[in-house]
C-alpha cells in the first residue's frame, strides 16, 4: 500500500505512525472506568480493609461521573484536584491522559501520604496537603472542586471562587460540585451523609460547620465574572449538582 510510502523504509515509519493513531483512539474509546479500574483498586488493597472497601463503594457510584470529568479534561496540559482525598480521580485522570499535569490537593495530611504512596504515582502527578483558602494557585486548564466548598465558610467560599477564575486559563473551566439547598428533601440526606462522616467515623476532617449554599449563588457568581455556567445533576437521591463554570 503505497499510501503509507515509497520505499520500505518509508512504509515501515507510515505503518507504524499509523498504530500509533489508532491504538490512541482505541484507548480512548475503550480504556475508561471499567477498564482502569483494577489499575487503580490495586494501589489501595494492601492500605487496610476500610480504604480498600471505601474506594470500590465510591468507585461504584462514581464512575460513570469520571467519564465526564474526563472529557472536561481534553485539550488541557494542566489541572487541579481539590479535595483529592486518597487520590484516586487524580490516578484515573493521568491514566487517560498521561500527558495531563495534575495537583492534588486536601486538608488531610493522613489522605495525601497514603495517596502519594502508591505504586502509580508518576511525573507529572504531585499531591499536597494543603489549606486550600491559603494556597496559591498556578496558572492551569481545569480545577476540579469536588464537595468541597461546604466545608469553608461563606467567606472563604467566595475567596475560593474568585481565586479559582483568576487561576484557571482563557477557555479553561471550573468544575464544582456540591450538595445545593435547593432540593430540600434530597439535601436531608446529604446533609445526614456528611455528619455520619465528619462527626461519626470521622472519615472527613472538619475545622468549622459546614456551610452549603443555593444553585442562586454559584449561578450568580459566574454570572458576575463572566462566565458560562452549566448544571448537572449527579443523583437521584442527594443534592450533589455539578456546576461546570467556563472562563
Amino acid at each position: 500500500n503505497e499510501n503509507f510510502g515509497a520505499t520500505y523504509k518509508e512504509m515501515s515509519k507510515g505503518v507504524r505512525r499509523y498504530f500509533q493513531v489508532e491504538m490512541d483512539q482505541f484507548k480512548k474509546t475503550h480504556q475508561k472506568t471499567d477498564y482502569i479500574f483494577p489499575k487503580i483498586i490495586s494501589n489501595y488493597i494492601f492500605k487496610g480493609p476500610f480504604i480498600e472497601w471505601y474506594v470500590r463503594i465510591k468507585w461504584r457510584f462514581e464512575r460513570q461521573n469520571y467519564e465526564l470529568y474526563d472529557d472536561l479534561c481534553e485539550g488541557a496540559n494542566r489541572a487541579y484536584d481539590i479535595g483529592c482525598g486518597l487520590g484516586y480521580l487524580t490516578y484515573y485522570l493521568k491514566s487517560r491522559r498521561p500527558d495531563l499535569n495534575i495537583t492534588g490537593l486536601d486538608y488531610d495530611e493522613e489522605k495525601i501520604e497514603l495517596a502519594d504512596n502508591c505504586f502509580l504515582r508518576s511525573e507529572g502527578i504531585d499531591f499536597r496537603a494543603v489549606n486550600i483558602t491559603q494556597f496559591d494557585f498556578e496558572s492551569c486548564d481545569v480545577i476540579f472542586c469536588m464537595d468541597v466548598l461546604h466545608y469553608l465558610t461563606p467567606d472563604d467560599q467566595q475567596h475560593m471562587l474568585e481565586k479559582m477564575v483568576k487561576s484557571v486559563s482563557e477557555g479553561g473551566k471550573i468544575i464544582i460540585r456540591d450538595g445545593v439547598v435547593d432540593l430540600d428533601n434530597r439535601h436531608k440526606k446529604t446533609e445526614s451523609t456528611e455528619r455520619y462522616s465528619t462527626k461519626i467515623i470521622k472519615f472527613n476532617k472538619v475545622s468549622n460547620d459546614l456551610h452549603f449554599f443555593s444553585k442562586e449563588y454559584i449561578t450568580t457568581f459566574a454570572a458576575e465574572q463572566g462566565l458560562k455556567c452549566t448544571i448537572k445533576e449527579q443523583s437521584a437521591s442527594t443534592s450533589n449538582i455539578l456546576f461546570i463554570l467556563e472562563k
